[in-house]
């Protein structure tokens, strides 16, 4: 079952996001990197907490086709030119209020660098067409802690974020009127694999991002998410603390 176009497919905060909404921004994100010379297969840094804006990003460089290369909030401008170079990234997207470690990183390496606002403008875009692409393309690079040494990044495939979202999906025997809340950061493995891979396979779900603790896939997707309007599941912290969920 579709869930209808102006129904509520976001909510952050107090911002709500219809599906019809979502869609158009999401396109309009891929259609500005397009238009600034973004081809599929470019890898595009992005740092942002888990706020609704993040899934608009997210999607539109995945609906471009460039490979999404997200970072931790709390990334020191060192950390971040250490993934900017490695990555080869060609371009850098950072949250508006994160402060100046990943435009001052971005500005190191000459990668050009935008900010991430509330509502997730880019003026003057054109919806782009969604860029596919097979299972065994890279989809995302995430990297690892550092914990042990130099992080190292992890490159995760069309293939295996779409099985963790059917995993995701199978695992949470969620029903279309559950709203499931999370206090994971998208920015993270988990928080992608989990919570927003697998909430594209939960026919129909509300999603709420809500960056409540500390700051800290691909064209497939995106159509099964956004195009066909089956985007995902509700982050409600406060009914998971009331045990309502």
């Amino acid at each position: 079952m579709r869930p209808p176009p102006d129904s509520i497919a976001i909510r952050g905060g107090t911002d709500e996001w219809t599906y019809r909404q979502l869609h158009r921004a999401s396109g309009e994100y891929a259609g500005a990197l397009a238009a600034a010379g973004l081809s599929p297969g470019d890898r595009v840094l992005l740092a942002a907490p888990s706020v609704p804006e993040f899934v608009v990003a997210y999607l539109g460089i995945q609906a471009a086709g460039c490979v999404v290369v997200p970072v931790n909030t709390m990334s020191t401008r060192a950390e971040v030119e250490s993934v900017l170079g490695d990555a080869a990234c060609s371009l850098a997207i950072a949250w508006h209020v994160l402060g100046s470690a990943v435009a001052e990183a971005a500005t190191a390496l000459d990668v050009p660098f935008w900010t991430l606002t509330p509502g997730a403008s880019v003026t003057g875009a054109t919806p782009a067409d969604v860029v596919d692409r097979d299972r065994d393309e890279t989809a995302a690079i995430l990297y690892t802690s550092g914990t042990t040494g130099r992080p190292k990044g992890a490159q995760l495939t069309v293939g295996t974020l779409l099985s963790a979202g059917e995993i995701g999906a199978e695992r949470s025997r969620a029903s279309s009127a559950d709203r499931i809340g999370t206090g994971l950061p998208l920015f993270h493995v988990f928080g992608q694999a989990s919570v927003l891979m697998g909430s594209a396979y939960t026919i129909p779900r509300i999603v709420r991002f809500v960056d409540a603790l500390p700051k800290g896939p691909t064209g497939k997707i995106l159509k099964r998410a956004v195009d066909r309007s089956v985007l995902t599941r509700d982050i409600a912290l406060g009914d998971v603390a009331a045990g309502r969920r």
